[in-house]
């Protein structure tokens, strides 16, 4: 099978003005292992975000923003989640779709970075998928070809489930043979197992519903149901193809700003709003509660923000995307050490007319 190869990403290389809110996108030509993609964004010298740990730099013995990463060719890195989506061709949504022929091409993976924080206004960010440059060395690496397909079941009588996972380490393409032998105490499984291209080398094994080792890092788990003795099931397994070189590609952000339109500039469209929605008119806040920038608040007595609006919203508009909450150190000396909040926090979201409830822990 042929190395996997980046089919296009969001935000496009060069784009400028890319919202800060947005999310990073790489869609492959082929499914992917998973567990091999390496995405990471290098962020402004000023990022204060850097090392594996992703720790923050902040001195609160200062009252200016720190600039203990302003070094140079010195890059932050930019925190967040990675995630998958299983699309198709036309990169729509398939998730649950299954491959039991282990052609690897039937379906595509789509990588989604969502950055903890909203990115800097004004900054340019280079965006890294790692390649295994060095194949003739001892390190692997790079982006992997699917290599452990979905499960095929036999003419069972239980209706028992079990996935095949793994990163497969072997050279020539096989198929896993798993046969059940009876269960155990506590909810033991006994099975026996077998390569199609070795079947005279059989081995037993017991193990729980957990994931369980075979060999060449493919593993099996039994995931629910119930089994009966002499239930089969299979997977096809492929040697790895890596990408040997690293793709890259820059964006910048736009300034952040919001533009407000005129009330003497004559329009029939919608103002619009947040995540996609729109009323009519030009939607203003009117209060906050706390108050914006208000200090000296007790952290322990914060258990909600109000935002009231001048027209009633659109509750289908709100959501996480369009209502963010997040929390960063302040500069100055403070007595309690606990407080140690950085980064997005748990909301709940509520809509009554023009107010927006945000409930946080």
């Amino acid at each position: 099978m042929a190395a996997p190869t980046v089919v296009s990403v969001h935000p496009v290389s060069a784009a400028t003005g890319v919202v800060l809110s947005d999310t990073i996108t790489v869609l492959f030509d082929q499914e992917v292992d998973q567990t091999t993609v390496s995405l990471f964004i290098e962020g402004p010298d000023t990022d204060r975000w850097s090392g594996p740990d992703l720790a923050y730099w902040d001195d609160p013995n200062t009252t200016s923003d720190d600039e203990i990463l302003q070094s140079p060719a010195y890059k932050g890195i930019v925190p967040g989640t990675l995630s998958f989506v299983q699309v198709d061709a036309q990169g729509e949504d398939i998730s649950g779709s299954h491959d039991y022929s282990g052609t690897g091409t039937i379906w595509r993976s789509k990588a989604v970075f969502t950055p903890t924080l909203p990115l800097a206004p004004g900054v340019v960010y280079r965006v890294y998928i790692v390649g295994d440059e060095e194949s003739n060395d001892d390190i692997v690496s790079g982006v992997s070809s699917r290599t452990v397909f979905d499960t095929v079941k036999g003419s069972n009588l239980g209706n028992g489930e079990v996935d095949f996972s793994g990163g497969y380490e072997g050279s020539i393409s096989d198929t896993i043979h798993v046969e059940l032998l009876g269960t155990g105490v506590a909810g033991a499984i006994n099975f026996k197992w077998w390569r199609e291209s070795a079947p005279a080398i059989i081995r037993e094994l017991t193990t729980k519903q957990t994931s369980q080792l075979l060999e060449s890092e493919i593993y099996v788990r039994f995931v629910s149901g119930t089994y009966q003795v002499g239930d089969t099931f299979e997977a096809v397994v492929k040697p790895a193809s890596r990408m040997t070189s690293t793709y890259t590609w820059t964006f910048t952000t736009g300034s952040g700003s919001i533009a407000t339109v005129s009330a003497t500039t004559p329009s029939t469209c919608a103002a619009i709003v947040g995540g996609g929605g729109s009323v009519l008119g030009s939607l203003t806040i009117l209060s906050i509660v706390p108050a914006e920038t208000a200090t000296h608040l007790d952290p322990n007595s914060i258990t909600e923000v109000v935002v009231t609006f001048s027209e009633a919203l659109d509750e289908d508009t709100i959501d996480d995307d369009s209502v963010l909450v997040w929390t960063e150190p302040v500069n100055g000396d403070f007595d309690d050490q606990t407080i140690t909040y950085a980064g997005t926090i748990a909301k709940i979201l509520s809509v009554s007319g023009s107010t927006l409830t945000i409930q946080i822990s």
